[in-house]
């Protein structure tokens, strides 16, 4: 029994020793589990520490970098629109100070806001680039500092850069251009309209027939300029010196906002109209002034001393064996309100010798009619500007009517060295007949092109 009881105590005995030593190790084993657990969380938090800032900065760096094309996309387009404007007032003849103020203006006008820390330069002739010293070029170079949103503490600054660059092009002279956007026939010849024009004709019409040559008329020019189509009909023909260019680029305004941008003058108190009065034959002398009413011309010989004629409220009739002369004078036809702007109208068989200034705001322009005047009457007709009837004429000088249209008609005959038609439509018709020679002109309409280069 003693025996048993021992056996059985050493059984027991190792029976615990063993399930002892199984604990322990099994106890060792957790613990060893524990400490090799918590090296690893502490090495993976400490490249977690060290990597996060990259990976922070990676992130910033693309989404800043988003934000800096971004910017610099609308910082391109605003460079493009200023050196086209800036371009288009180097063509006119601007100054440095002329070409920072077209492009100052087109960037307000199109809602970018320069920041004093923006560095804005209006160069030309341009300092870089393959048109390095080119005086008919313009180039733009706007810098901006970037915005910095999540990358500060990795990148002290960011600049961004656009460049662009306008190149001029001169390609003839012009002496016809029409300005309406939309109209049919916006310069048109027909009937037996004839003549050498001598020089371009233009039309700004989308219409596919912007220029429209119809009747037996038989044109020649030195080029024909259309944003449209140009338009042949019956057996018309319209000579030329270099090929018709069609759907082209729409040509500015050479008097207007694009052009010379040629004001209104500042109107006060006017004098009423000489009334022209008794027997025909008889002679006067104006001097230039502020007008009121109409000036009505008939059966009487009268001189235009040079000068500015403000022409308020009324219209410049020439009629009926009338004989008008008048060297270096403009005359501006206005009103406060837009339907009582007057009108052009030389008729009957008259003599009619006109020569604008050649120096001063309005050089080389004989008639300058309100841009705000009103294109068409109460009943929704055209309201024109006529030369017809037998009227001889020599015109040297610019016609402008940006809302009204220009029309030579029935017989009118133009012996004009110089003459330039500038209107909303212009219209050459019965047996009317232009001559021009642009090369004794004061002052001269340039079909020039302004495009990006660079």
């Amino acid at each position: 029994m003693k025996t048993m009881r021992s056996r059985a105590n050493f059984q027991d005995t190792g029976a615990r020793r063993a399930g002892a030593l199984i604990r322990a190790m099994a106890g060792d084993l957790r613990l060893s589990g524990i400490s090799m657990a918590r090296d690893t969380v502490g090495a993976v938090l400490i490249w977690v520490a060290l990597g996060t800032p990259v990976f922070l900065g990676i992130a910033g760096l693309g989404l800043d970098a988003s934000m800096w094309f971004m910017e610099r996309r609308v910082m391109q387009s605003a460079a493009d629109m200023a050196a086209i404007a800036a371009t288009n007032a180097l063509s006119n003849g601007g100054n440095q100070a002329a070409l920072q103020a077209a492009a100052d203006h087109i960037l307000s006008e199109n809602g970018f806001a320069l920041t004093a820390a923006d560095n804005f330069e209006v160069r030309s002739p341009p300092l870089g680039g393959p048109n390095t010293g080119n005086a008919n070029a313009v180039e733009i170079v706007l810098r901006r500092p970037g915005n910095r949103y999540l990358v500060t503490q990795f990148i002290d600054a960011v600049s961004i850069q656009t460049r662009a660059v306008g190149l001029m092009r001169f390609s003839g002279e012009l002496c016809i251009i029409a300005l309406d956007e939309t109209a049919d026939a916006a310069v048109e010849f027909t009937g037996t309209a004839s003549g050498d024009v001598n020089c371009g004709i233009a039309s700004r019409s989308n219409s596919d027939t912007s220029i429209h040559v119809g009747g037996t008329s038989s044109i020649s020019v030195t080029s024909a300029h259309a944003y449209g189509d140009i338009f042949l009909e019956g057996t018309a023909t319209l000579g030329n010196d270099v090929p018709l260019q069609t759907y082209a680029p729409m040509m500015s305004d050479p008097f207007g906002p694009e052009g010379r941008d040629l004001q209104l003058p500042l109107l006060a108190t006017c004098d009423p109209a000489p009334t022209f009065g008794g027997p025909p034959g008889t002679t006067f002398e104006v001097d230039p002034g502020h007008y009121c009413g109409d000036f009505l011309i008939e059966h009487r010989e009268v001189t235009f001393n040079p000068g500015t004629y403000i022409i308020e409220a009324g219209s410049l009739e020439i009629k009926a064996g009338s004989t008008v002369v008048g060297d270096g004078v403009t005359f501006i036809l206005t009103a406060s309100n837009p339907e009582d702007v007057g009108t052009i109208l030389f008729t009957s068989d008259s003599n009619i010798n006109f020569t604008a200034p050649t120096t001063g705001e309005y050089a080389g322009i004989l008639i300058f009619e309100d841009p705000n005047a009103a294109s068409y009457d109460s009943a929704g007709d055209p309201i024109q500007d006529l030369m017809v009837g037998g009227v001889n004429t020599n015109l040297s000088g610019a016609i402008y009517t940006p809302k009204r249209e220009i029309r030579f008609a029935g017989g009118a005959v133009g012996v004009a060295q110089c003459l330039q038609l500038v209107g909303r439509k212009v219209t050459i018709t019965g047996n009317a007949v232009i001559d021009n020679d642009p090369s004794v002109c004061e002052t001269s309409i340039q079909q020039r092109w302004v495009r990006l280069v660079e």
